[in-house]
């Protein structure tokens, strides 16, 4: 069975550059000069998991 896990943690937007360029993450939506982006392609996403999961509670939202 494949298994897959994803998580989206929340930083202090001073942190991202730096963390950018240590290859602590990628793939952010801002970024200040030195550095280029540009949008490849779109694709819309869906989030699943299990009726009353622990991790999920009574909501869930992004």
């Amino acid at each position: 069975m494949l298994r897959v896990r994803i998580e989206a943690l929340r930083r202090p937007n001073d942190q991202y550059q730096q963390q950018l360029q240590r290859g602590e993450i990628g793939n952010l939506a801002f970024l200040k000069a030195g550095f280029y982006q540009q949008r490849l392609f779109g694709d819309p996403y869906c989030c699943l998991a299990r009726k009353r999961h622990p991790s999920v509670g009574p909501g869930f939202s992004l």
